[in-house]
């Protein structure tokens, strides 16, 4: 696998790790949130219920200190009834010199009297024992209330508490399935991303891929055309060199066979030096045959030979006119080489 795409996998799990982490700790402080309310809660109820603990003892405290009041009263109540009926019926006390001084002592009078007293006495101790017991259930009914009360408080803040939880709960979830929802969604965007990146660096592969293979068959195809162009110019340069030896040799012939014939032509009599010159002269400018079979053959030699000079006296002879048409195709040659090379018209 090419090192680029082993760096977009990496960066992406890499990319992936993080996300994860990120919203593990953001699940984890919810967790953590969650229990430090619940935690709290608790906490603020236990104290709630220690405040109407502490509330209702000294409600109770208070009561049993009232009925102990009422109950010390009722004794108190009791013991004076007691003390007057004792004075009363005292056959020493007031009361008695009271009877004796009128003389009523013993009699229906005296009875009746003590009868009275003691009444007297037996109703203080009923309406002491009445407001006593009254006191109590009063006293009793209080403390009840009080401990309702604080029940009811305590049930109340339990409520609360309920309440709260519930809350707390439904934030804890909905925020945990938030969490969740947005950590998948966050890690299919970072697949998403890097799986483009990843297609990105296999599109680049491809287009480098068809560069080096465009470049390949460039420089190949250049190779080829450039040997191509060296082997035509060899073949080129071997074909005019030899040409070049073709024409000396033909210009040679023609020289040797110009001496001979100005040698036969010497020496043939009949004629004198002028005439054979202007027969000469005649020949080599006629276009369309010769006197004579002789100066028809060296005729053919100078027009493929090119025989300018001493005789046709012509100024295009054929070896310069071959070499100058040789020329042409050899610059020809070297554009059409150039403009391969270079790419440009020539």
């Amino acid at each position: 696998m090419d090192d680029r795409l082993l760096q977009v996998e990496e960066a992406k799990n890499a990319a992936l790790t993080q996300s994860n982490n990120t919203y593990s700790k953001l699940l984890d402080d919810n967790q953590n949130l969650y229990n430090q309310q619940m935690e709290n809660l608790n906490q603020q109820q236990a104290i709630q219920n220690e405040t109407l603990d502490k509330q209702l003892a000294q409600q109770r405290s208070e009561i049993e200190q009232q009925k102990t009041k009422a109950q010390q009263a009722y004794k108190t109540e009791s013991n004076k009834a007691s003390n007057a009926y004792s004075n009363y019926i005292n056959p020493y006390g007031v009361n008695a010199e009271s009877m004796a001084s009128r003389g009523l002592t013993n009699s229906g009078v005296s009875e009746t009297s003590k009868l009275g007293a003691f009444n007297t006495y037996q109703n203080r101790l009923a309406t002491a024992n009445q407001t006593l017991q009254n006191a109590i259930t009063q006293y009793d009914t209080t403390l009840n209330q009080a401990i309702l009360n604080n029940d009811v408080k305590k049930a109340e803040y339990a409520l609360e508490k309920l309440k709260y939880q519930g809350d707390y709960l439904q934030n804890f979830y909905s925020t945990r399935s938030q969490l969740a929802q947005s950590q998948l969604s966050n890690n299919q965007n970072i697949d998403s991303n890097y799986y483009n990146r990843y297609q990105d660096v296999i599109e680049q592969q491809n287009w480098e891929k068809q560069q080096a293979e465009a470049i390949r068959q460039y420089n190949e195809t250049m190779a080829y055309n450039q040997a191509k162009d060296r082997q035509e110019q060899a073949n080129w340069e071997r074909n005019f060199a030899y040409q070049q030896q073709q024409d000396a040799l033909a210009q040679s012939n023609w020289e040797r066979e110009f001496e001979w014939s100005k040698k036969a032509t010497s020496s043939g009599g009949g004629s004198s030096r002028s005439g054979s010159s202007r027969r000469k002269s005649s020949g080599s400018k006629k276009s369309g045959g010769g006197s004579s079979t002789l100066t028809g053959n060296i005729k053919k030699k100078s027009i493929r030979g090119g025989g300018g000079g001493a005789v046709g006296g012509g100024s295009g002879g054929g070896s310069r006119g071959k070499t100058e048409s040789k020329g042409k195709k050899v610059v020809k040659k070297i554009g059409k080489f150039i403009k391969k090379a270079i790419g440009k018209k020539w």
